[in-house]
């Protein structure tokens, strides 16, 4: 079963603050906000800031969906429209967490550093 960033939407709300976009609801893979709370430490307000997308791919012989959650906020604000995993190569800075997920469900992602000029 899938995770709605809308369940994100509702713990925020839950805690008195709205989120920019409630719309762009998305699929979340199984176990991810959970694991995200647990390696990362990431509150709800944190994580409703976060947009995931993923491509298909492979690691070794292993099948995987390589997965990058980036600043959903910080797009819109700069007016950039993310629809596919190769278009954040253009922002790097907007990418929070990458990594990959195995076919039965094991995450492993890690943080990415914000680079400051």
């Amino acid at each position: 079963m899938a995770i709605l960033s809308g369940e994100i939407i509702t713990r925020v709300i839950k805690w008195g603050k709205r989120p920019a976009d409630i719309k762009s609801y998305r699929k979340w893979p199984k176990n991810m906000l959970p694991y995200l709370e647990r390696q990362f430490y990431l509150h709800p307000r944190e994580m409703a800031s976060l947009q995931y997308i993923s491509c298909p791919g492979w690691l070794g012989r292993l099948p995987v969906h390589y997965i990058r959650l980036y600043d959903r906020i910080m797009a819109d604000q700069q007016n950039i429209v993310i629809k596919h995993h190769s278009d954040l190569d253009k922002y790097p800075d907007l990418i929070r967490f990458e990594g990959h997920i195995f076919s039965g469900g094991k995450i492993y992602l890690r943080k990415k550093r914000v680079h400051i000029n």
